[in-house]
This record gives structure tokens, C-alpha cells and sequence, in this order.
């Protein structure tokens, strides 16, 4: 058995580029090329060999609590106004690698962000929470057979840094249309996104298009009562089996120097009423978003921005 050198181990972290947009993770970054085979079988000798019917690549990681208006748009920007049956990767690819501190980079040379991170909203937590996944694809009209036409790895010094200051740690003020909401452990906010792989047996996956958003929040109020219920249109004049769910009211959540989120025409919809020792009178409510509509145009399902 050969001698192990331990200055030979290959280890230690990195950062993700999307585009020009450097994000730092909080934690791991973890990439790979998942190929996708299909067996030759043959009767009396079965399995004899396998083919190759696909290959993409899969990147995930929870980015760090930095905060700036670059990557909103580089993690969210497809998802807030979305545009039903579109591609997610475009007419144009776009490259992201992963650069090591080491001084190694992985890129993959068409990308795009299919699932964003959830967000906690908290002066004690920082407001990315959760991974986010990357897919990553073949070139667009490229033979999968050319050289580097899915990814390179190449020697490159490592460049960037953190501003502390971009790092948040705010405590976020909340309003459904005019009522103040204050929360026991700040609020949890997810991007749902639903989509579909597009294949083609001589090519693979050449593309994932948007197929649906749904944006949720979800909190535990403190100044709110029972009363809440009767917000659920679950009785009265406006609760009529097929009437609709829409309020008008939007859920804006805001911090100075952080994030302001607004859920378009968010619903209600949960609301556990409970009593007991220790307990406020409220358990976790959740809000869903409605896409906007007016003067018969839909528009956003949600924004996010820096707060102006």
C-alpha cells in the first residue's frame, strides 16, 4: 500500500457564482452530475450492459445572510411575476461554477435556479433558510458528445469577500392589509415552485420549464385573539360555497436596512384557535398568496427587494 501524504487531501470550502452574482453559503455546497442509464437486458443472460439516456447536474446549498439587491434578482427574480410555460434557462445560458478557496473551479455551463431558499424572517436568524437548488444541463445546441459541453474544471485563483455589514440579523414589522401582526419567533416565508423537465431521446434534458408559484408565510401572533377565525371566510355574506377566497389585503413584512416582502392578496388559511396553560391563544397561522389582478392584467404573486 502507497504512503498517504495528508497535504494531498482535496478539501475545504468554496463559493457559488451565478452569472456575476458571487454567493457565499452558510454551510456546504454540494454538487453532482447525476447520469441516468437504461439497462440492455437480454433473455437468458440478463443485464448485459447499460445505456446512457441522460445526465444533469444537481447543486445545492443554503446561502449565508448576506443581503443584496443582486442576488434577489439572481435567486428569486423568475418566480415573482411568473410567466407560466417559459423556459427557466432562457435563450441565453448561463454559466455558474463553483470557485474553491483552494483554487479550483467547477463550472457548469448552463444553469438555472429551480428551487430558491426559503426565508426566516428574525432578528436572531439570518434570512436565507434552507437550501436552494441549482440544475444544471447540457449547452444549448450543443452534441452532448463535444467536449466540455456540460461542465470544466479548471485551475482558477479564488476572488471575493464578505462585508459583514451585508449580513442581517433585523426584526421585521408585519401587516395584513391594516392589521399589525407581532410574532412570537419572527416568520417563515417559502417559494414553492413547480416545474417540468423537457427531454429528447437523442439529447437528454435540454430544458425545465416554470409550470407554477406558490408563496406561503407562516407565523405565531402575539397580539391577535380568536377573533381571527371570522377572517377565514368560512361564514357570513362572503362565504358562499364558490364564492372567491381573494381579501384585497396584501401581507407585507418590512426591516429597515433588510428585506420588504409583500405576499400579493394573501388568504388566510390557517388559524388554530387553542387554550391551555402557558399558551397563546393563537397556534402558527399561515398566509398563501394570490397572484395580483387589475384592470384585467395579472401581475405578481409576490416582491421582494432591498427595503428603499
Amino acid at each position: 500500500m502507497p504512503a498517504l501524504d495528508r497535504t494531498s487531501l482535496v478539501k475545504g470550502a468554496g463559493a457559488v457564482t451565478i452569472g456575476s452574482t458571487q454567493i457565499f453559503s452558510k454551510g456546504d455546497i454540494n454538487a453532482r452530475w447525476d447520469p441516468e442509464t437504461e439497462a440492455v437486458a437480454v433473455s437468458g443472460f440478463g443485464n448485459i450492459d447499460d445505456i446512457i439516456v441522460d445526465g444533469k447536474g444537481v447543486i445545492t446549498m443554503q446561502p449565508c445572510g448576506r443581503l443584496t439587491a443582486a442576488m434577489l434578482t439572481a435567486l428569486y427574480g423568475p418566480f415573482q411575476n411568473p410567466e407560466i410555460d417559459s423556459s427557466l434557462f432562457g435563450s441565453t445560458d448561463t454559466e455558474m461554477f463553483v470557485n474553491s478557496f483552494a483554487g479550483q473551479k467547477l463550472t457548469f455551463h448552463n444553469s438555472a435556479v429551480i428551487r430558491p431558499p426559503s426565508l426566516k424572517l428574525s432578528a436572531i436568524n439570518t434570512a436565507f433558510d434552507g437550501d436552494m437548488e441549482i440544475r444544471a444541463l447540457i449547452k444549448n445546441d450543443t452534441e452532448r458528445s463535444a467536449a466540455n459541453s456540460c461542465f470544466t474544471l479548471a485551475a482558477a485563483a479564488f476572488a471575493g469577500s464578505v462585508d459583514r455589514g451585508d449580513i442581517k440579523h433585523l426584526p421585521y414589522t408585519a401587516t395584513w392589509g391594516t392589521t399589525a401582526i407581532s410574532v412570537r419567533a419572527g416568520w417563515q416565508v417559502d417559494v414553492d415552485v413547480d416545474v417540468e423537465e423537457f427531454k429528447a431521446d437523442d439529447y437528454g434534458t435540454i430544458d425545465v420549464w416554470l409550470k407554477g408559484v406558490t408563496v406561503r408565510a407562516r407565523c405565531q401572533p402575539l397580539n391577535l385573539s380568536e377573533a381571527l377565525m371570522a377572517d377565514q371566510l368560512t361564514q357570513g355574506t362572503t362565504a358562499s360555497i364558490g364564492s372567491t377566497a381573494r381579501q384585497g389585503k396584501d401581507l407585507t413584512l418590512t426591516a429597515a436596512g433588510g428585506l420588504t416582502i409583500v405576499l400579493k392578496d394573501a388568504q388566510l388559511r390557517e388559524g388554530p384557535v387553542q387554550w391551555g396553560e402557558s399558551k397563546l391563544r393563537l397556534g402558527e397561522v399561515g398566509f398563501v398568496a394570490t397572484r395580483s389582478f387589475a384592470a384585467g392584467v395579472y401581475g405578481s404573486v409576490f416582491t421582494i427587494a432591498m427595503t428603499a
